[in-house]
C-alpha cells in the first residue's frame, strides 16, 4: 500500500466511522507530518521506537511552544507595566 493509498484510505475510513470532517481534516495534518518525520516512509514499516521518537520529538517541541509563549508574555507584560511607571 503505497502513501497515497494509506492517506486515501484514512479519508475513507473516518465518515464510516461518524467523525466529522473537521477530525478528518486534523487526522490526515497528523498522519502526513509523521510520514514527512519518518522520511515518506509508509506507516506500516515504521517501528515502535520510530513513533516513539516522533512523539518525543512533538512534546520537546511544544515544551519550547510554551517557554517560548510564557517569555514573551512576561516580557510583553513586564515593559507594559515599565512604560506606565
Amino acid at each position: 500500500m503505497s502513501v497515497a493509498h494509506f492517506l486515501r484510505h484514512v479519508r475513507e475510513v473516518i465518515p464510516i466511522k461518524g467523525m466529522a470532517y473537521k477530525t478528518e481534516k486534523t487526522y490526515l495534518t497528523w498522519v502526513r507530518q509523521f510520514i514527512s518525520y519518518t522520511e515518506k516512509r509508509h506507516p506500516s514499516s515504521v517501528g515502535a521506537a520510530e513513533v516513539s521518537r516522533y512523539l518525543t520529538h512533538l512534546a520537546l517541541h511544544k515544551i519550547a511552544y510554551i517557554f517560548i509563549t510564557i517569555f514573551f508574555r512576561y516580557k510583553n507584560k513586564h515593559t507594559n507595566q515599565k512604560m506606565k511607571t
